[in-house]
């Protein structure tokens, strides 16, 4: 750009100002070579094409992958566990996530959505005591007992 003095290169945010003067005050208002219309005044043209961003837009980008639901109830993703619902055991899900918020995963079983999983809290899972009557989970009423080396049923 000729139009750049010494002093907009002293620091990048001089440049960008320089960079933002250009475009508003040159580039946006000067018609162009193919189309002999100012750019600004073409984009402003053509806003009734312009539509919404749809809802959930976010959602439409997370990553996306395949997990086979252990006897347990645990699906891994990414080095940690995550608790499934029980009706999912031994089922294939698909695990979406957005990487920079690893917590939320929220498993699906073909279209359907079976929510957000919680994560499984390694400490807090081995004092559970898991009935194989209603496979319901019920907190252990022994507190601090050492593992005896048993797997009750249904583990």
């Amino acid at each position: 750009m000729p139009q750049l003095s010494l002093s907009d290169l002293e620091s990048l945010e001089a440049l960008n100002e320089a960079l933002h003067a250009w475009i508003d005050g040159y580039y946006h208002r000067t018609p162009h070579s193919t189309t002999g219309e100012p750019p600004l005044e073409r984009f402003i043209q053509h806003l009734k094409a312009a539509r919404p961003a749809p809802e959930h837009l976010e959602a439409m980008f997370r990553n996306r992958a395949l997990r086979k639901v252990g006897k347990d109830r645990v699906v891994s993703l990414n080095g940690r566990a995550f608790e499934a619902p029980i009706g999912s055991i031994g089922k294939k899900l698909e695990l979406k996530f957005d990487p920079t918020r690893p917590d939320e995963v929220e498993a699906f079983d073909g279209p359907k959505s079976l929510g957000l999983l919680k994560l499984v809290l390694p400490h807090s899972n081995a004092k559970i005591k898991r009935s194989k009557r209603d496979f319901e989970m019920e907190p252990s009423t022994q507190k601090n007992t050492p593992p005896s080396g048993k797997v009750p049923f249904g583990q």
